[in-house]
């Protein structure tokens, strides 16, 4: 009896030694799978961004130019008069939603970018569908239409989610990447906006770039400032409340201030330093919230603050005074101001928003991914505790207006993000002209 209690103890002794070794193996795949997965997800993600920037690019090819951010229906006490021949931009839709948009401009939401890239989507089924003199909530359609507008904008698309994003609803209309609105949302009047100090509070306010208030001198510096920006256009069949007051001779027409576009040639410091396309978690789909005047939130919604993204009104001082805040830059190649455009702690930088929930509530850049997460991005975990140890716990990343996708650290330096937003900024006015992109400042 003795050799089998031997044997018995040596069988229990091999079943630990078989667990310890299942247990170890355990521990060493479960992270290398979780990191495989979260890897295939950011994949995923960039492919979506790179497809986005393509259809953009080929949008941009086919008119001329990028389209508008977001477009509204422009209100008839606007239009052109003998004493203002080129209207009046003091009663422009632009003006009430670049700050806290009224419940009388939903009807006017038109549509954002994402509707005119539908057909390069390769959705051209939802790009015939769309009504364009409908508001992007519409629920009235076209006796030949397929569907009303509102029905088209809650249509969920895989392409434009990136999957690290967790702030969505699933079946509705996502949103995950925005457009570059860089340091001016539309031509005539440049409103900015301020980082909350809590979830979903901030609020707007009007930068003042041109020293003269010249609508032309400020459409001439706005337009070397960002990318894609809100338009406008008076239509007399469009659900707005005032289209009967549409004159013959407007109908149809942009405003001076209502039809900033970008073309190949306005990329003067290139189109491969110049940002086209940016993540975030704070657009898509919501049930409505101040920043888009109660109204239902989706990929359609051409509301600011859910469909681009802004550059850090920090640049212009605590009054919005571009031109005082700036003053060295009469004397030196850059003004030191711009390394304001991303600074830690302003609530305005590179992923500060990723804490936060609300839809509309941090319109600048961030990610869907945190420290924890970032693996991903590295060459090794080595690399990834080199610049976390560094301050650097993540990135977000961009897509440029060359179709490549690149990620910019979160402590990038201010001056940098600022000339890799502007399109033109060697071209701006002393004392706001940038100085050339450093593309090893953009290296990892």
């Amino acid at each position: 009896m003795k050799p089998r209690r031997e044997r018995r103890g040596r069988a229990l002794v091999d079943l630990l030694v078989a667990l310890l070794i299942v247990g170890f193996l355990t521990a060493a795949l479960v992270p290398a799978l979780a990191n495989s997965h979260s890897s295939s997800r950011r994949a995923q993600c960039l492919n979506n961004m790179r497809n986005i920037a393509l259809a953009l690019n080929i949008y941009a090819l086919r008119n001329g130019a990028y389209p508008a951010a977001g477009t509204f229906f422009e209100t008839a006490g606007s239009q052109p008069t003998a004493d203002r021949p080129e209207g009046d931009v003091s009663k422009s839709v632009l003006n009430s939603v670049g700050d806290v948009p009224a419940a009388a401009d939903v009807p006017r939401a038109a549509r954002s970018w994402v509707v005119d890239i539908l057909m390069d989507l390769d959705e051209a089924i939802l790009a015939n569908g769309w009504d364009r003199e409908r508001s992007y909530l519409a629920t009235g359609k076209a006796p030949d239409a397929m569907t009303a507008n509102v029905n088209i904008s809650r249509t969920a698309l895989a392409i434009l989610r990136c999957p690290d994003d967790v702030n969505f609803t699933p079946n509705e209309g996502n949103l995950s990447y925005v457009v570059n609105g860089g340091f001016a949302r539309f031509a005539a009047v440049p409103h900015a906006w301020r980082g909350g100090a809590t979830d979903g509070t901030g609020d707007g306010r009007i930068l003042r770039w041109d020293a003269v208030g010249s609508p032309a001198m400020a459409t001439k510096i706005h337009k070397r400032l960002g990318v894609m920006f809100l338009q406008s256009v008076w239509d007399a069949k469009s659900s707005a409340p005032d289209a009967a007051d549409v004159a013959p001779e407007n109908d149809g027409r942009v405003p001076s201030w209502g039809g900033l576009k970008t073309t190949a040639t306005d990329l003067v410091d290139g189109a491969g330093m110049t940002i086209l396309v940016g993540e975030t978690t704070l657009a898509g789909f919501s049930t409505g919230n101040a920043h888009s005047a109660g109204a239902e939130t989706n990929w359609a919604a051409p509301w600011p603050t859910f469909c681009m993204f802004l550059a850090s009104d920090d640049v212009c001082g605590p009054v919005g005074d571009c031109a005082s805040a700036m003053a060295d830059g009469a004397r030196l190649p850059e003004s030191s101001a711009w390394r304001k455009a991303n600074q830690d702690g302003s609530r305005e930088s590179i992923g500060h928003g990723r804490s936060m929930k609300t839809k509309g509530g941090f319109p600048f850049a961030n990610s869907g991914h945190t420290a924890s997460g970032v693996v991903g991005f590295f060459d090794s975990p080595v690399q990834y505790l080199w610049y976390s140890a560094r301050g650097w716990p993540g990135a977000t990343h961009f897509a440029f207006c060359d179709g490549s996708v690149r990620a910019v650290r979160d402590g990038v330096d201010g001056d940098v993000y600022a000339r890799i937003i502007t399109p033109a900024g060697g071209g701006l006015p002393s004392p706001f002209q940038q100085g050339p992109v450093d593309r090893d400042a953009l290296d990892w």
